[in-house]
């Protein structure tokens, strides 16, 4: 079955608005959602990891090792 971008958009803010899949209220988690970035639950803030993304863990890991590496300097 396909769906139309139409329908991904619909299915992706609905994910965005369920409370279950915010963590404390600011850590979103959603294993469904394949997206590794997604907009804040206050648009305006920007974006925020999707936390049960594989791709958004390795960029988080790799950009703390840089910050380390670079303030030990």
């Amino acid at each position: 079955m396909s769906t139309t971008n139409e329908e991904t958009q619909i299915l992706q803010d609905l994910w965005e608005k369920d409370p279950k899949n915010w963590k404390l209220g600011f850590i979103y988690y959603n294993r469904q959602d394949k997206r590794a970035f997604i907009p804040k639950r206050i648009k305006i803030l920007g974006m925020t990891y999707n936390f049960a993304n594989s791709k958004s863990l390795i960029f988080i890991i790799i950009a703390t090792v840089l910050v380390v590496y670079f303030l030990s300097k």
